[in-house]
């Protein structure tokens, strides 16, 4: 299985971490692989159609959605990075065969643990996710679960430390 990774965010620290990220996945396992798209006609269509839909400098998902499936192949699999947040507040949002992931204010607000493992996690929960044959629903409540909802923001922190799937989601 391939997921392309797509980047919207000028940020070189951003980029750096994509490229790290996908060197030491693609190198350490043979499960799933990251191409990158970052420096292609795709991604440059990509941004396009983010920055059309951008509101108040915030995406609204649902109105991309429709948009992105326009320039993305719905045989494959995509991941967005993107340095805007979503209008909800969430951190991703993910649909059929694409995850956005938002590293809006990840720094700031969330650090520690470092924006790269914070990508790192989306990206393996995204291969969980479209690896299995039922769909995971996240947990309202924060159990330190990979799956975990985290209505408060910085619950994520916990999950990111444990590493932990839950009785509930190993099943």
């Amino acid at each position: 299985m391939d997921f392309n990774v797509y980047l919207d965010s000028d940020d070189r620290r951003v980029k750096s971490y994509i490229d790290k990220i996908i060197e030491k996945i693609n190198a350490h396992q043979n499960d799933f692989r990251l191409i990158d798209k970052s420096d292609t006609v795709e991604n440059q269509r990509v941004c396009e159609k983010i920055f059309e839909m951008l509101s108040s400098n915030m995406i609204n998902f649902l109105l991309l959605k429709q948009n992105l499936d326009e320039v993305l192949s719905s045989e494959e699999h995509h991941i967005i990075i993107t340095d805007k947040a979503f209008d909800d507040n969430y951190f991703t949002h993910s649909r059929q065969n694409f995850k956005m992931i938002s590293v809006s204010d990840w720094e700031e607000l969330y650090a520690p643990p470092h924006m790269d493992k914070y990508i790192l996690r989306q990206i393996l929960k995204s291969y969980i996710q479209h690896s299995i044959d039922y769909v995971i629903s996240a947990h309202r409540d924060s159990k330190g679960c990979l799956f975990d909802f985290c209505i408060h923001k910085t619950d994520i922190k916990i999950s990111m430390r444990t590493g932990y799937l839950c009785p509930q989601c190993e099943q």
